[in-house]
Order: structure tokens, then sequence, then C-alpha cells
């Protein structure tokens, strides 16, 4: 398990050095902090995500933060937990209503991205809120 962890960290950062060559950035060192957040090197900030077969990895001149899951069912407690009613409405707003498990995802994902950008753990998932669904995709 730790060696696949390991390859997909690799390739996530692989992934990484694309979105830098694809923006034309300089080439990225993946140096990290003692937290293990990741430290920008010559003004170009990363941030990598990976999950069991899917990988990702971005760049930016500012700070930046990159999530992926797969949808997949979650509980009606997580769901409650992780999505509060407020934001469910905006994105019942959008034309998602009754498909829980992609509004989960979707607000699990970019309130973790947040964090990441902002190099915060988990525990500050609770403070990320979700203020506009620009459309339902």
């Amino acid at each position: 398990m730790k060696e696949k962890r390991h390859a997909l960290s690799l390739l996530a950062r692989e992934s990484a050095c694309q979105s830098a060559k694809m923006s034309g950035l300089s080439a990225v060192r993946f140096d990290t902090d003692d937290r293990g957040a990741p430290v920008p090197h010559d003004g170009v900030f990363w941030s990598v995500s990976h999950k069991d077969s899917m990988v990702s990895g971005v760049v930016a001149h500012a700070p930046v933060g990159i999530d992926i899951e797969r949808i997949k069912r979650v509980s009606a407690p997580l769901f409650q937990r992780i999505v509060p009613p407020d934001e469910e409405k905006r994105f019942a707003a959008s034309g998602m209503s009754g498909n829980q498990d992609h509004i989960f995802f979707r607000v699990f994902t970019a309130k973790e991205a947040v964090l990441k950008r902002e190099t915060v753990g988990i525990k500050g998932l609770s403070r990320i809120k979700i203020d506009a669904v620009l459309d339902k995709n």
C-alpha cells in the first residue's frame, strides 16, 4: 500500500510538471515544510492530489490547491456534516438537486482544495463555505 501511494504521489508530481510546462512556468521543485505542506520555489506554487487510480497536479504564480475524489455513496449523516443546508440549496438552484453523492464530493473537493491552498489541515474544513455554484458541472 505504501509503495502504491508513493507511486501515485510521483505521478501527481509529474502532472504538476506538465501543468508548469503547459503554463510556461519554470520547473517545479517539490519541497515541503515540516508539516508536509508544499513550499513555493522561485514564485511557483504547487499542489497535488491522488486517489486510487487518479492523480492531479497544478502549479501557479499564486497559492493554489487541488483535490480529486472518486464519487461514491455517502451516508446521510456524513452528507449533513459536510454540506450545510444553505450550501445544498445553492447546488439545488444550479440544477443539481437530488444528487447528494455528487453534491457531497463537489463540496468536499472544493473545500479541501481551499485548505490546501491556505496550507491548513483538514480540521479547518468546517470554516470553509461555498458562496456560489456556477453551474451543475
